[in-house]
């Protein structure tokens, strides 16, 4: 595992290096904006295919070849340079909970008034409705109006962070599948039980539960999973198509006996 760590931060740096990352892509021409993108594009791939082999070479060495196949990686990565700027907003504590106390007695407002302005206007008269009573063509109507506005000035508690993100790997995906034990059924004689298709009854033995989350564990620690960055391993145990492996199998048996 500790090789395969140092495996991949030896790439990342070469990568990193090889595509010029030590300016921000955005300040580029388009056209070599798009240099950077494509040769970024292609060193993922190659990261993604180099990784990828190191891992399967493990797994295989565990499982055998016949029983992993297949591995499914896929490296987000970012090699442009940016600052982030996040601002945070929380209330306003005007009294603390007092200490020993069995309830909370604390204060806490959403934010706090400095200053304020009212302003009442109101209006009053007669007037003209055009649309009185059938037959009346306007009916005069007397109103009287008031309103009241109200301007605050409030304090929010906030806070704002700069964060200078580098270069790096922005999520990680690991895919795999591996197969379980098949095994010969066999009879009290200890010779192979034949099915009702004429052919050798196997039985199907599946990873064990904790065999498989061990197994997560140990790609988990391989790549340097990262739960904050939305890292995925997805280990799963599937019985592969052996139709033609176990045709073969039984016709060499067979034959085996007949000849005896």
């Amino acid at each position: 595992m500790k090789h395969l760590k140092k495996f991949i931060s030896y790439c990342i740096v070469s990568m990193l290096a090889l595509a010029g990352c030590a300016g921000n892509p955005g300040h580029l021409a388009e056209r070599d904006h798009l240099d950077f993108f494509g040769q970024e594009t292609t060193l993922t791939r190659e990261l993604e295919a180099r990784l990828g082999s190191e891992l399967l070479a493990v797994l295989q060495n565990i499982y055998t070849e016949d029983r992993v196949r297949n591995l499914n990686i896929r490296i987000e990565l970012d090699m442009s340079r940016k600052t982030i700027v996040t601002t945070e907003y929380f209330p306003v504590i005007i009294k603390q909970k007092t200490p020993g106390l069995a309830y909370d007695d604390s204060i806490i407002k959403d934010s706090i008034v400095l200053s304020f302005k009212e302003y009442i206007t109101s209006f009053e008269g007669s007037g003209l409705n055009p649309e009185g009573p059938e037959g009346i063509s306007n009916v005069d109507m007397y109103g009287k109006t008031t309103q009241k506005v109200r301007e605050e000035n409030s304090n929010v508690n906030s806070r704002v962070t700069e964060e200078e993100r580098i270069p790096g790997i922005v999520r990680i995906t690991v895919s795999v599948n591996i197969d379980g034990i098949w095994k010969i059924r066999l009879d009290e004689t200890q010779n192979p039980v034949i099915n009702e298709f004429g052919g050798i009854e196997r039985v199907y033995i599946p990873i064990s539960a904790e065999d498989m989350h061990q197994l997560q564990i140990f790609i988990q620690n391989a790549i340097g999973y990262n739960a904050a960055r939305g890292d995925s391993v997805s280990v799963h145990n599937i019985p592969f198509d052996r139709t033609i492996q176990f045709a073969k199998e039984d016709a060499e048996y067979f034959n085996r006996n007949t000849q005896r």
